[in-house]
């Protein structure tokens, strides 16, 4: 049976909860892209035997080759090495999140294969060891190293635990032609030595992102909404919902550059969900952006992938009466207070009857 101060005390606690919601302030997650893209194992690296805490067992390291829906190749590398991957899977762009030694990785895809040639890195590696040696890398050597170097930071890669021959590789292929090893370390020492891998951050350089973190119902407007994007526009739209977009003047807003702040416009009453639906044809995920796929390795990509980006931000419609300026947010704390204060009432009304009735 439910007493008279459980039930003071639950609306109490609703009454409690409105009042917090009436001071809270709004704020989202920025909406990132989604670039579809799908991989394929058709490049080159080198095959190999590595010693596994479960004993030793033949691997494989080389990139993956990254095709986006209009066509456009590039190069990633695996930075989850014990979990598998499916040629043709869906990646999109993710975040450095969870994802051990990443500025290190991302040093090595700035100084690596592919994106220094093999002639520049074998001269940067004879000048590393001080050897006057002329020995030139080949794609095999480049690219499978890199991997290795990679999988140093994010996996607990070590060198010394590769047994056997190595030998070249393509994709899925047979291996063939066996590779020097001692060209092979100098290459990996001088892409893990923290003399010279010092760590690039996370990239700055946005695809596609509508980010709301800073928005909130002023009126009918809700904003400001910032597109973020290094495409040379985005297009934007509202694809449900009573409302349109426009610009801080008040007028209608579909194409914007990057930077720009929009609002969402919708009259006192509306309700309902609005989706802001972005798209930009030419957004490119740089050079050291993560791709992800559920269930998949995580990729990191070497170079640009250029394709359509899209973006969706879905906002509750619930604008607010015009406001007074500077009697709204004393208003506002009043509310609250009388809200929270009826509820203290409440409670101490219930205690007095529980007290009369303990008699």
């Amino acid at each position: 049976m439910t007493t008279p101060i459980r039930r003071a005390a639950r609306l109490g606690a609703a009454l409690a909860s409105v009042a917090a919601l009436v001071l809270a302030p709004l704020a989202l997650a920025p909406a990132a892209a989604d670039i579809p893209t799908t991989i394929s194992h058709g490049d080159f690296g080198l095959s190999y035997n590595y010693v596994f805490s479960a004993g030793t067992a033949p691997d494989i390291a080389y990139p993956y080759r990254v095709r986006s829906a209009n066509g456009s190749v590039a190069i990633a590398y695996c930075v989850e090495r014990p979990i598998g991957t499916e040629n043709g899977a869906p990646y999109t762009e993710g975040t450095w999140d969870g994802i051990a030694g990443l500025e290190q990785v991302n040093w090595i895809l700035a100084n690596g294969a592919p994106e220094v040639s093999n002639e520049d890195l074998s001269a940067a590696v004879q000048a590393f060891t001080g050897s006057a040696s002329s020995y030139i890398y080949d794609d095999f050597m480049t690219r499978g190293v890199t991997q290795w170097a990679i999988w140093h930071f994010t996996d607990d890669f070590d060198i010394s635990r590769v047994t056997g021959t190595v030998y070249q590789q393509i994709g899925d292929g047979p291996a063939v032609s066996p590779v020097a090893m001692s060209a092979l370390t100098d290459l990996y020492d001088y892409l893990i030595d923290p003399s010279t891998n010092v760590g690039i951050p996370e990239p700055s350089e946005t695809s596609l992102q509508l980010d709301a973190s800073g928005a909130a119902w002023t009126g009918e407007n809700f904003g400001p909404v910032v597109v973020h994007t290094n495409a040379p526009h985005a297009e934007l739209s509202v694809v449900a919902g009573e409302a349109h977009l426009v610009d801080a003047g008040g007028s209608a807003v579909s194409s914007v550059a990057d930077g720009t702040s929009v609002y969402l416009h919708a009259v006192v009453g509306t309700t309902g969900t609005a989706s802001i639906a972005a798209t930009a044809d030419g957004a490119r995920i740089p050079l050291g952006r993560v791709l992800v796929s559920p269930g998949l390795q995580a990729l990191i990509s070497a170079q640009t992938v250029t394709d359509v980006a899209d973006a969706a931000l879905d906002v509750v419609l619930s604008p607010e009466l015009p406001s007074t300026g500077a009697d709204a947010a004393p208003g506002l704390a009043l509310a609250a207070a009388m809200l929270l204060g009826g509820a203290a009432l409440l409670l101490l009304v219930a205690r007095r009857r529980v007290g009369r009735h303990s008699l």
